[in-house]
């Protein structure tokens, strides 16, 4: 399964996953930020099918088509023959029907599943859904310290399985590829690195890398496009980290010990170079 066919699976059901998807999530486990904004919002739209509709909800609808279909046919040559205006009524006919199913499935008040939308509610939904899941943001927001610790905590809880995990990429080149989508350049492999891959930090790619040590494994998170002054140290649900400004980002290492985070800061910076 490839990234589209993922998505389109997803949006023919997203409340129910198959085997294809859950191998898909376990080996794209940032991809289950965007299984989890697709369910919401399914939540939200069956919510506003299942409230009172508006008085005068279908009068505004019809009032406001209608202006548009005014606007729209002032503009058209007078020319048209009776097959276009034949084929205008027609239109119209079945945007007054779509309308009233509409209206009608509002107020039957009954749980809607997603098969059983009506034609124009799932077209919504689906071009809605697209914009939200294809259309990156236009400005990456900037987290204060506090911030990265709470998300980088976050997502170590969202996959505990990837402390114990054994992935990375099999060659230098895809190595070297994954690196430099945060910047960075590997001088020598990271000793004890079980795990490297991608993760998602506010919309935006990061790296995420597992070291392992005697005491517990530890996790290294590079956040691109985040600022920080200096240094910064913290200790929170019973771990102790430091977040690190390096060129074009932050750099943040959480472990279970001051020691471990200190060795882990070793064996990274002894192996990675930001350009």
């Amino acid at each position: 399964m490839n990234d589209l066919a993922f998505r389109k699976q997803l949006q023919i059901n997203p409340q129910q996953l198959d085997e294809e998807i859950l191998i898909y999530l376990e080996q794209h486990p940032e991809q289950k930020k965007v299984v989890k904004r697709v369910r919401n919002f399914d939540t939200q739209i069956k919510e506003v099918l299942n409230s009172e509709v508006p008085e005068g909800l279908h009068a505004r609808i019809l009032l406001n088509q209608s202006y548009q279909d005014a606007k729209a046919g002032s503009a058209m040559d007078n020319s048209n023959n009776r097959a276009d205006s034949e084929s205008i009524n027609q239109s119209r006919s079945k945007r007054d029907s779509r309308v009233d199913k509409l209206v009608h499935l509002w107020n039957a008040k009954r749980p809607v599943s997603w098969p059983g939308l009506s034609a124009i509610a799932a077209s919504l939904m689906i071009i809605a859904v697209s914009i939200s899941l294809l259309q990156a943001p236009t400005e990456l927001k900037q987290l204060n310290g506090s911030d990265m610790v709470a998300h980088i905590l976050d997502h170590i809880g969202e996959d505990p399985t990837l402390m114990t995990a054994i992935k990375r990429p099999t060659t230098e080149a895809d190595m070297q590829a994954l690196f430099a989508t945060v910047g960075a350049s590997l001088n020598q492999p990271i000793e004890r690195m079980s795990y490297a891959g991608e993760c998602v930090v506010e919309g935006q790619k990061g790296l995420h890398i597992v070291i392992q040590d005697k005491q517990g494994p530890v996790t290294v998170i590079v956040m691109p496009g985040q600022q920080i002054e200096a240094m910064q140290s913290f200790a929170a649900s019973g771990y102790h980290g430091e977040l690190l400004p390096v060129k074009g980002g932050v750099v943040a290492i959480v472990a279970n010990s001051l020691e471990q985070v200190a060795l882990a800061q070793m064996r990274f910076f002894k192996a990675v170079r930001f350009a």
